[in-house]
């Protein structure tokens, strides 16, 4: 298997997730005067 090959079925994850994460939509509220904690940033990002 060449190395194109073995990225297909990676690119194939990728791209599922990408349209997961496009079509995502909430509808919960949030809160704005919640202040999140610095060390949660990298969680978020």
């Amino acid at each position: 298997m060449g190395r194109a090959a073995a990225q297909e079925p990676m690119n194939a994850a990728y791209d599922a997730l990408l349209q997961v994460m496009r079509e995502r939509k909430t509808s919960r509220a949030f809160d704005p005067n919640f202040v999140v904690p610095r060390e949660h940033y990298d969680l978020i990002l």
